[in-house]
């Protein structure tokens, strides 16, 4: 006999990445993709099914006051000072047209209290998704933890189809 054995799992830390798309489209329950965390305990944060902006998924944010605002952080990724890519995502109201959604970062991954503003776009539709396209510029050398926070007008918010990815060679049309 060898004795008692013992099953652990574990997940590694995550390592930077140079581009990366998440539709949430392989979430389960209120879980956020790999490497993707809800930072703090203010406000609530969560991919859902049935609402979502492309696909059955999507991020779901909602403020319950103007001091409890969650903070979503994303996979950390190596080139944000390159100038060489943006951020791109569909965003719409839940309920409610009027709430804000910023874009930003961490500078202590794990502390919601060290959110940095890039960027910020109003929802104006409950229907129609609007494009959130951001070129950051001026960010830290080094791996860069981008991170989504509401604003506080207490309205809640659907996020999908979040991507960095390389200026493209011609215009958006």
């Amino acid at each position: 006999s060898f004795g008692n054995w013992v099953t652990t799992s574990f997940t590694t830390l995550c390592s930077s990445v140079t581009s990366f798309t998440e539709g949430f489209e392989s979430t389960t329950g209120a879980l956020f993709p790999s490497c993707w965390s809800k930072v703090g305990g203010t406000g609530s944060a969560y991919t859902q099914a049935s609402t979502g902006i492309s696909g059955a998924r999507n991020v779901y944010m909602y403020s319950s006051s103007a001091t409890s605002r969650p903070v979503v952080s994303m996979i950390a990724v190596s080139n944000a000072s390159a100038g060489t890519h943006r951020m791109v995502m569909k965003v719409r109201a839940n309920f409610t047209a009027g709430e804000t959604i910023e874009l930003g970062y961490l500078t202590t991954p794990t502390d919601a209290t060290t959110f940095t503003p890039i960027n910020s776009i109003v929802t104006n539709s409950t229907s129609v998704p609007q494009s959130f396209i951001t070129i950051p510029s001026g960010l830290p050398a080094g791996d860069v933890v981008f991170a989504l926070r509401t604003g506080t007008a207490l309205y809640s918010v659907l996020i999908d189809d979040v991507s960095w990815e390389p200026l493209p060679l011609c215009p958006d049309q």
